[in-house]
């Protein structure tokens, strides 16, 4: 009889010990998929931020100039709708000029984006 129940244990335990592997191997396989899935954001960032866009093809550069332009749009229209009162009552002539102002660095950004993905287009042609 304490054969079986030592047996029966011996099992028992056994398969418990295997359930405990399997978890961690799962969790093991999620923390890979996790970690990829953080490097992959991280190196998007950084392509919005300007980095690394030497590996970038045209289409990408296309890409990120218009995710650019839409995250400035939006930006503009929190801006205009969080803006002071004082502001509100300026001249309109007064907010044209601010506008002609943000209009025009935003321009020279998106020129200096445009001369990267020329210069890349023609590095590309070269090779």
């Amino acid at each position: 009889m304490m054969e079986q129940c030592e047996i029966y244990r011996s099992g028992y335990f056994h398969a418990e010990r295997l359930q405990e592997e399997d978890d961690v191997q799962d969790l093991k396989n999620e923390v890979t998929v996790i970690v990829n899935s953080i490097e992959l954001l991280q190196l998007h960032c950084r392509k919005l931020m300007g980095q690394y866009l030497g590996s970038c093809s045209v289409d990408e550069l296309n890409e990120i100039t218009i995710q650019i332009e839409k995250s400035l749009t939006l930006i503009r229209s929190r801006k205009i709708s969080n803006q002071p009162s004082s502001f509100r009552v300026l001249p309109k002539f007064w907010q044209a000029k601010v506008h002609e102002e943000e209009v025009g660095k935003l321009k020279a950004e998106i020129a200096g984006t445009r001369e990267l993905v020329n210069e890349r287009t023609t590095l590309h042609e070269m090779v």
